[in-house]
């Protein structure tokens, strides 16, 4: 074995594989990503069990094709996609089924962040903000304009 290390790591071949997927043209990086799906992505699916990645590709192609190539071949080229399960896990958000369903579990929220208390506390602070305070300042007039509409200046004091 030589002394720069494996030939081949799990990094390395993350690498490669982005780097080739990058090079893929969209039509032919879409066209793929949808063999792929449907060879795996009925065992792998969204929304437990409920979606099928596939489904959602085919339901919507047009669709498919733009949401795959969302900042692909852009100047900074963030290459996105390592591999294709990676389209599992970017991909569903962007259709409504997925996102509605994700929206309806979301937590409810404490009575202290309803949309009128929220209101109000910002209109206030906005009077009394000044953008020339440090930092530390800053929170602890932040922490006192909360208090007056029962939010916690304090994670001990969330808890209870």
């Amino acid at each position: 074995m030589n002394q720069a290390g494996a030939l081949l790591d799990i990094t390395k071949l993350y690498f490669v594989s982005k780097e080739w997927l990058a090079r893929l043209s969209k039509e032919e990086f879409v066209k793929r990503a949808l063999e792929w799906a449907e060879e795996y992505g009925e065992e792998m699916s969204v929304m437990n069990n409920e979606l099928h990645i596939v489904d959602l590709m085919k339901k919507y192609p047009e669709y498919t094709f733009d949401a795959l190539n969302i900042e692909r071949l852009t100047p900074a080229d963030p290459k996105r996609y390592r591999m294709f399960s990676d389209i599992l896990i970017q991909l569903p958000v962007f259709y409504d089924e997925v996102y509605e369903k994700i929206v309806a579990k979301k937590p409810q929220l404490p009575e202290a962040c309803s949309p009128e208390n929220m209101k109000n506390f910002l209109a206030e602070y906005e009077t009394v903000l000044d953008l020339t305070m440090t930092k530390e300042d800053w929170f602890v007039q932040f922490k006192d304009v909360g208090k007056k509409y029962a939010f916690a200046p304090s994670n001990s004091e969330f808890k209870e």
